[in-house]
């Protein structure tokens, strides 16, 4: 790890991904003594060449007031700065921002516009954003009359978005259909596609131990009824026996 003097020479030299650095351990008071002031201006630094995640903490000082004067609309700009770079959490923020009027003014299509790009990439506004939201879309019509939209309804769009899309399998056709389609549904429902490396090995894990007792169950019923048969066959050649017999 670079040490803070290494780190303040490249970031004096224009580095901005060391000016970010320097700025976060000013910041949460990594190897330096805390100074708000100094992040920010670090932060600045970086955010003035486009560095997106320095934008979305420049920002977040702006809305705090931690070593910067609090200022919802130098907020709202920066946040935007970075939102349009693709910045998921900023994206968030900046909806949150126009759902509150906080910086901007208040715009249910710009929130829900910004609000929607987050999702796009996993970053879910809250319950608390979704009733605001329905909320600023009751005000939004000016003509007095209200259009009735639940948050229901609004929940709907964005909660769509959350539930993992898997492609479709082709049906197994093969020996034991009858067993290992159900095995393989078993596995989509447990493991979802995006799992990370340490989901997919404990998922694992529990779908072998679920399908081992699922196939031992299923063992121990086809033995059963093997038995069953085997008495049966027994049972009617003692019965034919028997008849022989008298």
């Amino acid at each position: 790890m670079m040490t803070t003097q290494m780190l303040t020479n490249d970031a004096c030299s224009g580095d901005l991904e060391a000016q970010f650095e320097l700025a976060q351990r000013y910041a949460v008071e990594n190897e330096v003594r805390q100074d708000y002031a100094e992040a920010v201006k670090w932060y600045r630094k970086a955010a003035d060449q486009d560095f997106a995640d320095a934008q979305f903490e420049l920002a977040n000082c702006y809305e705090t007031g931690n070593g910067v004067q609090r200022n919802h609309v130098e907020a709202a700009k920066w946040y935007r700065k970075a939102a349009e770079q693709g910045h998921a959490e900023a994206q968030r923020e900046l909806g949150r921002c126009y759902t509150q009027g906080r910086g901007v003014k208040a715009d249910y299509d710009e929130a829900d516009k910004w609000f929607s790009a987050a999702s796009d990439q996993g970053c879910f506004a809250t319950e608390s954003d979704f009733a605001e939201l329905n909320v600023l879309l009751q005000k939004s019509y000016k003509d007095g009359t209200l259009k009735f939209k639940a948050l229901e309804q609004i929940e709907k769009k964005y909660e769509a978005k959350k539930a993992p899309k898997r492609r479709p399998r082709k049906k197994y056709t093969g020996p034991f259909a009858g067993l290992v389609n159900p095995l393989i549904e078993l596995w989509d429902m447990i493991v979802p596609e995006d799992a990370n490396f340490s989901e997919w090995v404990i998922l694992t894990i529990v779908y072998v131990v679920i399908a081992s007792v699922v196939l031992a169950a299923s063992t121990v019923f086809f033995v059963f009824h093997i038995f069953q048969v085997l008495f049966l066959v027994e049972g009617i050649r003692g019965l034919a026996h028997g008849h022989r017999s008298r």
